[in-house]
């Protein structure tokens, strides 16, 4: 009887061993491509959505009282949500290499700086980060290889258009040849070297809250673009030429005038930016506010874009009571000849 019953403990354990080993390979194999174990302990969840195969995050109770350091992390993977804590407006960061595929030629690395005391200068500061990249040029069809970027993740979206009263934002970024972020941007330096991309506010609008959420499923793609460097990088609608124009930041006059009629807007004095639309693969409306010369700097409110598109009663455009669901700064990497490196030293939204 005793040994019937040492060999059914035996039989017992041999499955629920090998069911650990397993579940412990899975472990590493996650780790290995940043993705957070299956069993850490907590079951707290995380911050915000989004499609990313992956999630990293910090909590507020791993603050060390006294540490005032900088960590700098750095992410490669194909796609993954990585989430750093904060006292304030919450920020998800993605590489986002969604036109790459695994093993071809290309790569992508995020680097993000965060402060281990969780605080920022203001309560809507984001951590700053760099993007690394380089991909050959890639089918007309789909030319873009990723989107690396920053998303807003807030309690207060999606949020109906016509209870929107100031979208503010503050932003600053360069680009440059090389693995190391430049002080300020060479567009003819970038050109020469075949670089193809852009720096854009990438948001997504739907009459359905959730559909609002969901980059795929939302009706309009609301962007605006701060540069398009390249040939290959325009917006949708480009040729068909621009709807109207937009002057931003409640310019004086003479100001108003020179962004007009000369095409030429001081930097953080006024943003100059025509409208574009047209449909995309996905049959999603695009409207895209493009700035005529590469502004490195804005702060401002964008909500003049959105009030000029309700006013414009366009039947293809969106309308009141459509939902803002999804906010993102970053760049649509195309290709590039050579390694260039896109820094966004300063982000900030305020909703």
């Amino acid at each position: 009887m005793a040994f019937r019953w040492l060999v059914n403990a035996i039989l017992l354990g041999l499955p629920m061993g090998t069911t650990v080993g397993v579940l412990r390979g899975i472990d590493i194999h996650r780790a290995s491509i940043g993705q957070s174990p299956l069993f850490d302990g907590s079951d707290s969840d995380l911050i915000g959505g989004g499609s990313g195969s992956g999630s990293s995050t910090a909590a507020d109770d791993d603050i060390t009282p006294g540490d005032n350091n900088i960590t700098t992390s750095q992410y490669c993977q194909k796609s993954l949500e990585i989430n750093p804590a904060t006292k304030g407006t919450h920020y998800i960061f993605n590489p986002n290499q969604w036109g790459w595929t695994e093993g071809t030629e290309g790569s992508l690395c995020m680097n993000i700086s965060t402060f281990n005391n969780h605080t920022y200068a203001t309560n809507t500061t984001a951590p700053d980060f760099s993007v690394t990249w380089q991909y050959p040029a890639g089918d007309d069809t789909a030319p873009v290889h990723a989107y690396p970027n920053i998303k807003l993740s807030s309690d207060n979206l999606p949020v109906k258009l016509s209870k929107m009263k100031s979208l503010t934002m503050d932003i600053e970024w360069s680009y440059g040849i090389g693995t190391t972020p430049v002080a300020a941007t060479n567009i003819t330096s970038l050109t020469t070297n075949l670089v193809n991309a852009n720096v854009a506010v990438d948001m997504f609008l739907d009459s359905s809250k959730s559909a609002s959420q969901n980059s795929t499923k939302a009706s309009f793609e609301f962007m605006v673009w701060f540069a398009m460097i390249g040939d290959s990088a325009e917006p949708i609608g480009l040729q068909q030429g621009s709807l109207q124009t937009q002057v931003l930041n409640n310019v004086t006059l003479s100001v108003f005038f020179l962004c007009i009629i000369f095409r030429v807007c001081p930097q953080l004095t006024c943003f100059l930016s025509d409208l574009y639309a047209g449909q995309n693969d996905l049959e999603q409306y695009v409207l895209t506010w493009l700035a005529p010369v590469t502004t490195e700097k804005f702060s401002g409110d964008i909500m003049p874009l959105f009030t000029a598109v309700l006013e414009a009663n366009n039947a293809t455009f969106p309308t009141s009571d459509d939902y803002l669901g999804s906010l993102q700064m970053g760049s649509e990497a195309f290709y590039s000849n050579v390694n260039v490196t896109f820094s966004v030293p300063a982000f900030s939204v305020d909703l």
